[in-house]
C-alpha cells in the first residue's frame, strides 16, 4: 500500500499531517529537550485522524503524534529520535 504525500502551506491551527512548523504542544508542556538540555527539533506532526483513516485505527480524535529529534548539522542524529 502506499499513500500520496502533497505538500502544501497551511495555518497553524490547521489539524493535518505536516513536516516541521508548528506545534500542537499545549502550553502547559515546555518544549522537549534532549539529555544534555538542548531542544529537540520538530520533525513532524501526524493527527490521529490520518492514522485512523490510513491504517484503520480508532485512536481518539483531534490529537496529534509529534516526533522530535535531536538535529545538529554536524552531528549523526538518526538513532536519537524521540
Amino acid at each position: 500500500m502506499s499513500i500520496e504525500v502533497i505538500f502544501k502551506g497551511v495555518e497553524n491551527e490547521s489539524n493535518v499531517a505536516r513536516l516541521g512548523g508548528y506545534s500542537f504542544l499545549p502550553e502547559s508542556i515546555d518544549w522537549p529537550l534532549n539529555p544534555d538540555g538542548d531542544k529537540l527539533t520538530l520533525v513532524l506532526c501526524l493527527p490521529t485522524d490520518f492514522f485512523n483513516k490510513t491504517l484503520d485505527l480508532n485512536l481518539q480524535e483531534e490529537h496529534v503524534l509529534s516526533v522530535f529529534t535531536k538535529y545538529k548539522k554536524e552531528d549523526y542524529f538518526l538513532d536519537l529520535i524521540t
